[in-house]
């Protein structure tokens, strides 16, 4: 199991993104995972996609993510979450918080992420 960050999603679509060719390189280990995410970071995601390359881009982005990925939805996602965020001091975000909920919710480890602040959470091992 791997918990896909934004970054991850936004360096793969847009080509002039400093992490293209890595995002690229990247996607046959997303192959064989299974894949998670939450609506927040979906919504980081396709916020800076369609600003970029438009609505139907975003909307074909938000296709391929909901086929292919498990999004994880909880009605206290964003409560629990703000524990990280007061623990970070607000220098994660709180969809980067989401991420960090989920993935001890899961028992994840593993964070595909071209965001180093992932580096400051403990049992998180960030994959870029």
């Amino acid at each position: 199991m791997i918990y896909v960050d934004a970054s991850f999603i936004i360096a793969l679509v847009i080509e002039k993104d400093q992490w293209h060719q890595r995002a690229l390189e990247l996607l046959a280990k997303l192959k064989s995972e299974d894949k998670y995410i939450t609506e927040a970071m979906i919504i980081e995601s396709l916020n800076l996609i369609g600003s970029c390359l438009g609505g139907k881009v975003g909307y074909s982005i938000f296709k391929y993510i909901n086929d292919n990925f498990t999004i994880y939805r909880s009605e206290t996602l964003i409560d629990e979450s703000m524990y990280y965020f007061l623990k970070y001091d607000g220098t994660l975000s709180l969809a980067d918080c989401t991420a960090i909920n989920t993935m001890k919710e899961l028992k994840i480890t593993e964070i595909l992420s071209f965001d180093d602040d992932f580096d400051k959470v403990k049992g998180i091992v960030r994959i870029y």
